[in-house]
């Protein structure tokens, strides 16, 4: 059964009870129709989850019953640096790193980044946005911290010396294999980059290369950047866990 889940814009529950209304209230009755008896989760997007059931739904409130927080999800910490483009496929790439639980989205400058400036400004005012709502859909409970736009080699200078690095790169070995080989001891993190559209320039694949980063292929087949993204982390949280 499909579990609600619901953002807590409210103190968190002290005796398992909760009146919701306003935005999340018509989400409950308008959006998804609950009825009484359904299951339902809240979070708080810094990671705390409670779960109970609807009790009641009003025309103007609805209460929550039974709230019973949940243990954390405790993953491996992940960030992923993808190249700063159109602004619909990277909230793609970010409603995907909110359910798989990246914990930082960086959107990076690079040679052929299509938006610059005040437009990337604007790109990551949505991007937080689109974040903090994918959450409903699933995920962790904890929305990714989307950073401001950073340039290729300012980001490169600021990366922890001992988080594994890895770099999207049709050329590369397989991802499976680049993970297989960190593995003993086990990094403390993951740091995942994918370029824009059009990809790194040569120079750019260099300068990583010497911050330490292993090229590694998800597939044999040239994929857009939204698509090569998303599968990448899908898979790396797969095999990371």
């Amino acid at each position: 059964m499909t579990i609600l889940r619901l953002r807590l814009e409210s103190p968190a529950p002290a005796d398992g009870r909760l009146e919701v209304s306003g935005p999340e209230h018509r989400y409950l009755s308008r959006v998804r129709r609950v009825r009484a008896g359904e299951p339902v989760e809240l979070f708080d997007g810094a990671g705390r989850r409670w779960r109970g059931i609807v009790e009641r739904i009003g025309p103007a409130s609805a209460v929550l019953s039974g709230l019973a927080e949940q243990a954390p999800v405790v993953t491996v910490p992940l960030v992923l640096a993808v190249g700063l483009g159109r602004g619909e496929p990277l909230a793609r790439v970010v409603r995907a790193a909110a359910e798989l639980a990246v914990d930082r989205v960086v959107p990076l400058l690079c040679a052929r980044s299509l938006a610059r400036g005040s437009a990337g400004g604007a790109v990551v005012g949505r991007l937080r946005r689109v974040a903090a709502e994918a959450l409903r859909a699933g995920g962790a409970g904890r929305a990714p911290q989307i950073d401001e736009p950073v340039s290729l080699d300012a980001w490169c200078t600021e990366l922890p010396p001992d988080a594994a690095k890895l770099v999207l790169d049709l050329g590369g070995e397989p991802l499976r294999e680049a993970v297989a080989a960190r593995r003993d001891p086990p990094p403390v993190a993951w740091v995942l980059v994918v370029g824009p559209e059009g990809g790194f320039a040569p120079e750019e694949l260099e300068r990583l290369a010497e911050a330490g980063f292993v090229r590694v292929a998800l597939t044999d087949l040239p994929l857009r950047v939204e698509t090569a993204a998303v599968g990448a982390v899908a898979a790396l949280r797969a095999l990371v866990g």
